[in-house]
């Protein structure tokens, strides 16, 4: 007999290791910065993607820092 999945909605919490949004300011300028962003980036950058060398890194890491630069200098 088959168990049933678990909902994927609700994150899995665990002891000793709490979700971040427990603990962080959900109020705090960047993080509703953050929620606002379209991050489906991805997408219009493929282009520039290869399939040699070092594995590229993540597009919204890359937005994300250079939003960050030009905010704080």
């Amino acid at each position: 007999m088959l168990q049933k999945e678990p909902k994927q909605s609700e994150p899995q919490t665990h002891l000793f290791r709490p979700l971040m949004a427990d603990f962080i300011n959900l109020k705090h300028e960047l993080i509703v910065l953050g929620q606002k962003l379209d991050w489906g980036l991805e997408s219009g950058f493929a282009g520039f993607y290869t399939n040699f060398g070092a594995p590229a890194k993540p597009v919204r890491l890359m937005a994300g820092l250079l939003i960050l630069k030009q905010m704080f200098n």
